[in-house]
């Protein structure tokens, strides 16, 4: 369980960092587009035009993210700091709750989904299963 809620954190702060990249970390891609897309929106909207338009020397970034921020209003600071608790939120909480998959029948050895044996090769994976021996 241990390597699960590390897991869920390291998801959660890569999440953090980028909203969005958490949930595609856990293969997650319609919420890793959603939650990178409103990150997106919401820096185009609140942060000013000057900010985003101007060149900044790599050497000069950090100088350049306080700049802006000091220049953003408060609501501009609410609203990417939302979006950036619930995409953290959303990776740690969906990465505890994956499936954990029992499965009554066989399994494919690569991609270890259930499989119909009489197929020949997985459906899911396209992993073809040996001819069993003849005796």
């Amino acid at each position: 369980m241990l390597g699960t809620r590390v897991r869920a954190v390291v998801v959660g702060i890569c999440s953090l960092l980028l909203p969005g990249l958490g949930q595609a970390l856990i293969r997650r891609w319609v919420r890793a587009l959603f939650f990178l897309g409103l990150f997106i929106t919401t820096v185009a909207v609140f942060v000013p035009e000057s900010a985003l338009t101007a060149d900044v020397p790599l050497d000069g970034l950090f100088a350049h993210a306080q700049a802006v921020s000091q220049n953003m209003s408060d609501w501009g600071t609410i609203a990417i700091t939302v979006v950036q608790f619930g995409a953290m939120m959303d990776a740690y909480v969906q990465t505890l709750q994956r499936p954990t998959q029992t499965t009554e029948g066989p399994t494919c050895p690569r991609c270890g989904r259930e499989v119909e044996p009489t197929h020949g090769f997985c459906q899911w994976c396209t992993y073809e299963f040996e001819e069993p021996a003849d005796n």
